[in-house]
This record gives C-alpha cells, structure tokens and sequence, in this order.
C-alpha cells in the first residue's frame, strides 16, 4: 500500500466513524482535502495531525460548495480590500511591521483607534477582503447581529487569538456557536482563523508574508496551499500551526 492510500485509508477510517458523524471529500488537486467537522471536531486541529502533514486540508459546511481557491489572478483591487489593524493600541510592534504594508498597496485602513459599529458597517458592505489584526474575532466591531442579517461576500483574515473558537456569541445565545459558522452560514466565501491563542512573533510573521503574497501576487497557486506552507514556518509549529484554520463555502476568489 502506497502512503498516498495509506492516507486515504486512515483518513476515511476517522472521518465515516461511526462515533464522529462528518463526511470526507478529496479536492480536486492530489494533496488539497475538504471535510465537514461536527461542532465537537470543529475545536480539535485534525489538520495538524502528524500523518497529515503535508496535505492542505479545509473545512467546509457544505458539500456542495467544495471547490479549490485558484491564486492566479489578482484577488482585488485594493480598494475592495479593508483592515481594521490593532484597535486596541496595544500591539505596537505588529502595527509597526503590517501598516508600511497597506500603505504600500493604497489598503483601506483603520489603526490604533476602535471603529464604531456605524463605521464599520459602512465600510465593509461593499468589501470583498476583510483583514483583523488585533485581540480575538474582531465581533466587538463588526457586530454579531449584522452578520446575521447580511450575506457576507466578502473573504475574512482573523489574525487575532481564538478568532475561530466556539462560545456564547452574545448575551441572547443558548448554544455555543463559532466564528467561522456564523460567517460561513451568511455565504462567507473563505475564512481563516485560529481555535486558540498563539504567538505574536509566529502570528505577525504569517501575515506580513500572507500579505505581500496575495497583494504582489506573482506566483500561481491555490490560497489554502500557500497558506499551509507558510504555517510550516512557524516556530511553534505544532502548537501555533494547531491553532490555524481555514474554511471555505463559495467557488473561487474574486478577480
């Protein structure tokens, strides 16, 4: 038995179990692979599982959207794209290495100050890539109740700390819901984030480099594939690598 089958075959063994109900698909390149976690699976880094290492996995919540993410084309023009960078004014050393960045490319920004959610909502009704980089899911400004009463079409970079956990979203909620649910289930076409908190050396370094990636955009590749290598970087790599995640519910980026 070749590895390629012998990973197929534990992949299969773990995800048809009886005892964890969620399906398994195989993306449309070798080494690209889509699964739908139940909620209790959606907390646990299958993707870091050792034997996994060198496959791209995503998550998806529905079969029907499983398609790879070609990064060969500009994904926007900048102006579409929006960053809300270190609301906080607290993480002066991460707005020191990703603000010459967005000002490079001209990237509609808000630093070192909190939006208000009237601001916020103005602002990405009509954005196609929305980055945070700041404390947790970035929900204090972009407001749980106006995800859920609009699509979101946008693409969504949560580089803040279990920005992709799941909890009590808000005060009215019974049941704990994640990050990624919530803006999946309003058409989200990708997301990213991280089920717990990790380093901000690990954390930066990823998004100065996923950054000029998609903005210079010189080499052809699938976004989820690009985004697994660059974890491989990480100085912690099983733990702050454990932590990344990424989801998908729409066909390909936008041009």
């Amino acid at each position: 038995m070749s590895i390629d089958d012998y990973k197929k075959k534990f992949l299969k063994k773990i995800f048809f179990s009886n005892k964890f109900k969620f399906s398994f698909y195989e993306g449309s390149i070798k080494d690209l692979f889509y699964y739908i976690p139940s909620i209790e699976l959606s907390k646990l880094p299958l993707e870091n599982i050792p034997l996994l290492y060198n496959l791209a996995i995503v998550r998806t919540l529905n079969k029907n959207y499983i398609k790879f993410y070609p990064l060969n084309k500009k994904i926007s023009m900048t102006k579409e794209i929006f960053c809300l960078l270190n609301p906080k004014s607290d993480l002066i050393d991460t707005e020191k290495k990703i603000l010459p960045i967005l000002k490079k490319y001209n990237i509609k920004c808000i630093n070192s100050k909190e939006p208000s959610e009237k601001e916020m909502e103005n602002i990405i009704s009509n954005k196609l890539m929305y980055i945070y980089c700041g404390h947790g899911s970035s929900l204090k400004y972009l407001k749980k109740e106006y995800i859920e009463s609009h699509n979101i079409n946008f693409l969504t970079f949560l580089f803040g700390c279990s920005s992709a956990s799941s909890r009590l979203l808000s005060e009215k909620d019974t049941q704990p819901l994640s990050t990624p649910q919530l803006f999946l289930k309003k058409l989200c076409p990708f997301f990213f984030g991280f089920l717990w908190p990790v380093s901000s050396s690990d954390l930066d370094e990823l998004t100065v480099e996923l950054l000029n990636i998609m903005l210079k955009n010189k080499e052809p590749n699938s976004l989820i594939k690009v985004i697994t290598l660059l974890k491989r970087k990480f100085s912690l790599k099983w733990f702050n690598g454990g932590a990344l995640v990424m989801y998908c519910n729409s066909d390909i980026l936008p041009e």
